[in-house]
């Protein structure tokens, strides 16, 4: 009797599970096969991603990428009611059974907006005057995204920076000195590789697939006054460290805050909590490019940073 491996496993069970329809409880469906890759196999999120994209080749139509990794987000974060790795038992199983959704235990994936809370971050703080004061390490006028990066990660990391989201490139970070501060996107988090694959089982320099483990989460509010931005920005900061504060050379300010030594679980929570105070959902994609801090717009203004805090990261190297 052939021992199949993991991947042959996988390939086999998802050989039976039939594809999406569109109308036909098509979401549930999705959500099920993704359930049973990432509790069932005990998947990383990449992993689980890779799989659900090949079997996404027959749905009808096929999710975008987007789609795909917006449900592995939210398998993600659901509890299973079967122990993790349920599926990982005799390798010639041939009854391997589909959870159904009624056995995920879920909730609302994003909070409403919470107006007496807001109404009370706007009361409690000064605002961007405030946030720039607080600021450890003052800032300049002269942009130098160079030494906002040292602070920021360490210097062997891989960082995929983009001028646009369609020109971008990950190198390691001694590579990128002379030139970052030339593009206006970053990923907030080391990559694990120079490359990686698409749902299209394409080769980029930017996907999720190689993006590597938080390092920061990044809030971004796109509405209400950079006042009020800015408060709430500190008022986040009571809960995970604020380590940098970047304005988007437009309308809005975001804050770059330090969770990589924090279980996974508390930094969904304090995003959770970010966006019941106006913070945009974007952002939780680990890919999800953001503002460089003192980075070039495209327009040609300067992305500048309004706060620079390097000991925010002490404790966690």
């Amino acid at each position: 009797m052939k021992i199949l491996t993991l991947p042959e496993r996988i390939d086999r069970f998802l050989s039976k599970c039939p594809g999406a329809v569109s109308g036909q409880h098509g979401h549930d469906r999705t959500f099920s096969v993704a359930c049973a890759l990432y509790h069932g196999f005990a998947l990383s999120e990449s992993e689980t991603l890779h799989f659900l994209s090949n079997w996404n080749s027959k749905c009808d139509p096929p999710w975008t990428e987007k789609e795909l990794e917006h449900k592995v987000n939210g398998v993600v974060n659901t509890v299973d009611s079967k122990p993790r790795g349920y599926l990982l038992g005799d390798t010639e199983r041939d009854n391997l059974v589909l959870p159904s959704r009624t056995h995920v235990r879920t909730t609302p994936k994003w909070p409403p907006l919470d107006a007496p809370m807001v109404k009370r971050i706007e009361q409690s703080h000064g605002g961007l005057s405030e946030l720039w004061e607080r600021s450890p390490i003052a800032p300049s006028d002269v942009p130098d995204s160079e030494r906002v990066l040292d602070n920021l990660f360490p210097q062997d990391s891989l960082l995929c920076l983009g001028k646009s989201s369609s020109v971008f490139d990950t190198r390691p970070r001694n590579d990128w000195r002379g030139q970052s501060g030339r593009n206006q996107f970053i990923v907030p988090s080391p990559m694990s590789a120079l490359r990686g694959l698409t749902k299209e089982g394409k080769e980029s320099a930017h996907c999720l697939a190689n993006t590597g483990p938080r390092r920061f989460i990044v809030v971004e509010f796109d509405r209400s006054t950079i006042d009020f931005q800015a408060a709430a920005l500190l008022h986040l900061s009571k809960f995970l460290p604020l380590a940098c504060a970047v304005h988007s050379g437009s309308k809005s300010v975001h804050g770059w805050f330090y969770c990589q030594p924090f279980p996974e679980v508390k930094t969904w929570k304090f995003f959770r909590y970010a966006v019941s105070i106006g913070g945009d959902r974007a952002t939780w994609t680990r890919s999800q490019f953001v503002r460089l801090p003192d980075g070039t717009r495209d327009n040609g203004k300067v992305q500048n940073v309004y706060y620079l805090n390097p000991a925010a990261l002490r404790g966690g190297e």
